[in-house]
């Protein structure tokens, strides 16, 4: 089974890059200009973005799932691996507090941490962390978008265990641009310093959140279209497994945007498509940093992304340096490079701004008709075609048209209405189709 963790995080490496031309501004504005009503002490941004080589490739072994299903230990997951194809089970949603374990490792820390029986956060849930306790609430929302709108049963279908892991932290990395090298940063013992990662990733088995830097990025698990976007990659993973690479993952990050954005929409009520809100990562990013970007005329940063508009989301500029939001919302724009597993992050944005199109002509809440018509496609998995990956097992690749052909054929269906000719026409608009 395909396993995306490392690339598919929710901030992708080119929009970390992005924020780091920031990096050494201060995030209060002088003389309180900003009027915070919390004021803090004048705070520099530091992203870390270390280099690719340290920080992907070796991680963990090529090739190699980083959680063994029947090995993940048992309320945690184990079910998953349980080929129950009757059952209904109703799953737990356990919370494992990874104190501070990175992802670095053959076995990243945080799946040996996670594994830990004394990782499980037990007592009453009243008196857990709020970031703890968001990530449990907002699992449990999830599992219920999912079962109220489109009855599925957990993010196998089978009842499985929703599994958390919060405080979820990464390594400073030194990196000397004249050597090209890279090295963990140490204190004056020796010990690595870590701090709160800036990311949220579903690993194939569980989440784990970030506590954001508290400058730039807040607490991933209180943004409900992140956590929406990263457990719909598990569902992903358990219909149509789309590859992780060219159109075939950038379909794969634009389902989880579709159902992040429409989960967010159902659990507050938008149900107006034309003014509901269509920003993706919007909720993650401090208030702080939008105003402070805003006020020194840096340009502006809204979001990560937009469906209603891509491209649109963020614009930055200091001193010769420059980060713009890259999604295309039409073919013409595609991006061909080889960055971001062949524009997996960016050319989701064709797709995305399609299903806004459709949404918004079809007039009902976006959870409903439009993505159904979604959901129907990828859990019948009638598009593209499978290959096998270097595990050994199957995934799906797929191209646009493929996809988009695929959801005109669902969209005719007597269930759906009559609006397959507003969803061509969507596709069309975008380039996709002719």
């Amino acid at each position: 089974m395909h396993n995306c963790n490392h690339n598919c995080q929710f901030v992708p490496h080119h929009v970390l890059q992005d924020i780091a031309i920031l990096n050494g501004v201060e995030l209060d504005a002088p003389h309180g200009i900003l009027d915070f009503e919390n004021p803090q002490p004048k705070r520099k941004i530091n992203i870390q973005v270390s280099p690719a080589p340290l920080r992907f490739a070796r991680l963990h072994k090529a090739g190699t799932p980083l959680v063994d299903f029947q090995a993940f230990s048992a309320g945690a997951g184990a079910q998953a691996a349980v080929d129950l194809a009757a059952a209904d089970l109703t799953p737990d949603f356990p919370v494992h507090d990874l104190n501070g374990a990175t992802q670095y490792g053959d076995v990243p820390e945080y799946v040996k941490a996670a594994q830990s029986p004394a990782s499980l956060l037990k007592g009453d849930v009243k008196d857990w962390p709020n970031h703890a306790k968001n990530a449990q609430r907002e699992a449990q929302r999830v599992y219920q978008f999912y079962k109220e709108n489109y009855s599925r049963n957990s993010i196998d279908d089978k009842g499985m265990d929703i599994v958390s892991a919060v405080r979820l932290r990464t390594f400073v990395i030194d990196f000397d641009p004249r050597t090209k090298k890279s090295k963990v940063a140490t204190d004056q013992l020796g010990n690595p310093i870590r701090v709160p990662e800036n990311n949220a990733f579903w690993d194939g088995t569980l989440m784990a959140y970030g506590e954001g830097d508290g400058m730039v990025f807040t607490d991933f698990t209180a943004s409900k279209d992140v956590v929406g976007h990263e457990l719909t990659h598990g569902v992903t993973q358990f219909t149509c497994n789309l590859r992780y690479e060219a159109q075939s993952g950038a379909l794969n990050e634009h389902i989880s945007d579709v159902f992040g954005v429409c989960f967010r929409q159902w659990d507050e009520g938008m149900k107006d498509p034309k003014t509901a809100n269509w920003l993706i990562g919007d909720g993650c990013i401090s208030e702080d940093f939008k105003k402070m970007v805003k006020v020194r005329n840096f340009g502006q940063w809204e979001a990560l992304r937009s469906m209603a508009a891509p491209g649109t989301a963020y614009n930055v500029t200091k001193d010769a340096n420059s980060g713009k939001d890259q999604q295309p919302a039409h073919m013409s724009g595609y991006y061909k490079g080889s960055a971001d597993n062949h524009g997996v992050h960016i050319n989701s944005g064709i797709p995305n701004h399609a299903f806004y199109l459709f949404a918004t002509k079809v007039g009902v809440p976006a959870w409903d008709i439009p993505a159904k018509i979604w959901y129907t496609t990828i859990s019948e998995a009638q598009f593209g075609r499978e290959v096998m990956n270097s595990t050994g097992s199957f995934e799906r690749t797929a191209e646009f048209t493929e996809f988009a052909e695929a959801t005109i054929g669902v969209a005719k269906r007597p269930e759906f209405g009559d609006h397959a000719k507003s969803l061509l026409e969507a596709w069309q608009q975008v380039g996709v189709l002719h």
